[in-house]
């Protein structure tokens, strides 16, 4: 500081100062801020350059408040990313850093109040959501006497505490009407494994991001809270009432969409070891048949060295009409011990799973002339062609 008083060349003065401003740490002492304070009203060659980067040194000490050591914002996405992560923490000068941002970097501010008022409304809906559970936490207690409106309040109960953890851990916001919808419940978790993919295709393994990195890998519209581990895509498929094996069968039905064959196998092969039953059938048959069909089409693929393909199709046939043979026999037992209305229930699942077994067995066949082929011909790489049964519904 003292060398700058004795320098009388303004363009050196300036240098000096902005690499002052560089170097300090953040936040600035009181005697680097009086000093850049003390530049910017001066007129100098160098004021505009001096003032941009006065404004980026702020806006690098308000994020600093959000625990974002680095940024950096190369489009107006990122921008509108970073002010809605800004918003939803629970900082009282939030609404006015993240107008500060947005003037920054000459955004309406009428969006950001538009964001604003979104982030109250799910607050507020959050409280309903908590204070749902509580009272009918409750009921529950004071409901002891009647065991239907005790089972109901339990259920409700519980329906509540799923849509308060869907709010607070994954940002989905769903009315009880919403959260009855099968459908949409499956909807939102299709969402969540594609942002969770498009995450790991772009930046690897989690932990090695800055915040600001972080941020950006979201969902399309940047609203969804991201995914990274598949221990995530668990809890929220606990949340969403789909059980484990649903949402392994909708991971290596979608590895084996974009040619990932090991890891749909892999995933195919826990299914049949730890979820032995119809289901984990359906889908084994499922992913032999995409494999045939893949084959036909000659789809690229990333298989591993020396993988014999059309016997791995096979094997995975076999085990389909295995599954589904033991489900079949489990079904007939069943029918002997239950009540009428419970026997046409199941007399339905076992003609769905017979004919997935009919399928199964088509399959195993079809597959075992392709493997004989592939074994006679002794070539790595030999498309074949077999006619598949359709996927029952």
């Amino acid at each position: 500081m003292a060398v700058l008083g004795c320098m009388t060349d303004s363009d050196l003065v300036v240098d000096a100062v902005l690499e002052i401003m560089y170097k300090a740490v953040v936040p600035w002492s009181e005697v680097v801020e009086d000093l850049v304070q003390q530049h910017l009203e001066k007129e100098h060659p160098k004021q505009k350059l001096l003032r941009e980067s006065y404004r980026l040194m702020e806006i690098k000490k308000l994020l600093r408040g959000y625990g974002i050591r680095t940024f950096n914002l190369a489009n107006n996405y990122q921008i509108m990313t970073l002010l809605r992560y800004m918003l939803k923490q629970e900082v009282p000068s939030s609404l006015e850093d993240a107008l500060k941002l947005a003037q920054a970097y000459r955004l309406p501010t009428s969006q950001i109040y538009f964001l604003y008022f979104i982030q109250l409304h799910k607050q507020h809906q959050m409280v309903v959501a908590q204070v749902m559970v509580e009272t009918l936490k409750f009921l529950q207690r004071i409901q002891k006497d009647n065991a239907f409106k005790s089972i109901q309040c339990e259920n409700n109960q519980k329906m509540f505490e799923a849509i308060a953890h869907l709010q607070e851990d994954f940002d989905i916001f769903l009315t009880p009407e919403d959260y009855e919808d099968v459908d949409l419940r499956a909807q939102f978790q299709e969402q969540h494994i594609t942002a969770y993919e498009n995450t790991r295709a772009r930046g690897g393994a989690p932990g090695r991001h800055n915040g600001a990195a972080l941020l950006v890998a979201n969902d399309a519209d940047g609203k969804m809270k991201t995914i990274s581990t598949e221990a995530g895509l668990h809890r929220l498929a606990r949340q969403l009432q789909r059980s484990e094996q649903q949402l392994w069968a909708d991971l290596a039905l979608r590895a084996l969409g974009v040619g990932k064959v090991e890891k749909a196998l892999k995933i195919c092969s826990e299914l049949y070891q730890h979820h032995y039953n119809a289901h984990t059938g359906r889908v084994l048959f499922r992913a032999a048949q995409k494999l045939c069909q893949m084959l036909e089409e000659n789809v690229p693929m990333v298989l591993p060295e020396g993988l014999n393909l059309p016997a791995v199709i096979h094997q995975l046939a076999c085990q389909a009409a295995t599954v589904c043979h033991q489900g079949a026999l489990k079904l007939r037992s069943t029918q002997v011990s239950v009540l009428i209305h419970t026997l046409r229930h199941t007399e339905l699942h076992l003609s769905l799973c017979t004919d997935l077994l009919l399928d199964c067995v088509e399959l195993c066949k079809s597959t075992r002339f392709a493997v004989d082929v592939y074994r006679q011909c002794q070539i790595d790489d030999y498309g074949f062609t077999t006619k598949v049964p359709p996927i029952p519904s």
